[in-house]
């Protein structure tokens, strides 16, 4: 069933004219563009595919990219959901899994919370991890809580 459209997907249709069929591109991109603004020099990928390190052989879809080269090189998977429900445990430690297999820090940022198990696991073993979910007319604001 298709997410009922929300703030954040009008405000994806006014920045971009390709319209996504996919649920949750839009919340993708848009993650994608506020950490380039926050991080300019960074190099930013939507929607990458990457090859675990070996001696693993799997490969993981990985929503937002984030690279910065230099002195001390950060690599950084973020995992994107808006979703209707917050989440689940399972969902933060399968993100830090393939962060793991991959060699990067696992960031994540969901648009309706996290449960208790989750956010405690979060704050264990995430690099980091929002909620971010008020945006547009109706709050007037943009708001993102961890």
């Amino acid at each position: 069933m298709a997410k009922k459209r929300d703030a954040l997907d009008e405000l994806h249709d006014e920045l971009f004219s390709e319209r996504p069929q996919k649920d949750g591109t839009r919340y993708e991109r848009l993650a994608a563009l506020v950490f380039k603004i926050l991080d300019p020099e960074a190099h930013v990928v939507h929607d990458r595919d990457l090859p675990a390190l070996p001696p693993e052989q799997s490969e993981h879809q990985i929503d937002v990219v984030i690279e910065r080269p230099g002195k001390d090189p950060v690599r950084a998977l973020v995992e994107c959901r808006h979703y209707n429900e917050v989440l689940e445990k399972k969902d933060v430690m399968a993100h830090r899994a393939a962060a793991d297999q991959i060699g990067a820090q696992a960031v994540m940022i969901t648009t309706k919370g996290y449960r208790s198990g989750a956010k405690t696991y979060a704050e264990d073993k995430v690099s980091r991890y929002w909620s971010c979910a008020r945006f547009g007319p109706e709050t007037g604001r943009a708001g993102c809580a961890r």
